[in-house]
């Protein structure tokens, strides 16, 4: 991850209160320390050498950024969410795709993302980009508001990121077998 990256990351993680400055590191540090172990599978011993941090320290401020970017990714699965619900509700054939070949397949949804993807930039006020807005999106789980307003649950569960998951990786399977077909 190159530098602007790291600190948009962690502003991003500092705006929206997954994580803060402890007493002796900073977020940027700690998140440096946590990129090094995960991304080049560096050991808590070389990273308590290396910034000058004891064992304990380490340890706790990688659980900490675990949790922080578990909580980003669950904020972020909730876009997903909503922007997987706006493209079934403007192209149903993506609720249950026919038996096409998996190139086709493949096809048809980036043709469908490409048209979301223009209404979009085009139409100010869509339909259906009002009607999932965040403001009045609600989790399964969380306490609903009683004003009577719609609301829109998406699954927060387990099974439910599971199927999202193996719905996700199919589609990037008929997109690879698509791009070595052309």
């Amino acid at each position: 991850m190159d530098r602007p990256t790291l600190t948009s990351l962690c502003n991003y993680l500092r705006r929206h209160k997954f994580l803060t400055n402890s007493r002796w590191i900073t977020m940027e540090e700690a998140d440096g320390m946590f990129l090094l172990i995960v991304g080049h599978n560096v050991r808590i011993s070389v990273i308590v050498d290396r910034f000058q941090h004891s064992t304990e320290t380490v340890d706790r401020q990688f659980k900490e950024i675990v949790r922080a970017i578990c909580r980003l990714h669950s904020s972020l699965r909730n876009v997903i969410e909503r922007c997987f619900g706006v493209l079934k509700a403007r192209f149903p054939i993506l609720k249950m795709m026919p038996r096409y070949k998996p190139c086709r397949q493949g096809n048809v949804m980036r043709a469908c993302c490409t048209i979301h993807n223009f209404i979009g930039m085009e139409t100010r006020n869509d339909r259906l980009f009002t009607q999932f807005n965040i403001d009045n999106l609600t989790i399964e789980g969380e306490d609903r508001d009683n004003s009577g307003e719609s609301s829109h649950t998406i699954d927060l569960t387990d099974q439910a990121a599971e199927a999202m998951a193996a719905y996700r990786d199919q589609i990037a399977a008929l997109m690879l077998a698509n791009n070595r077909h052309h």
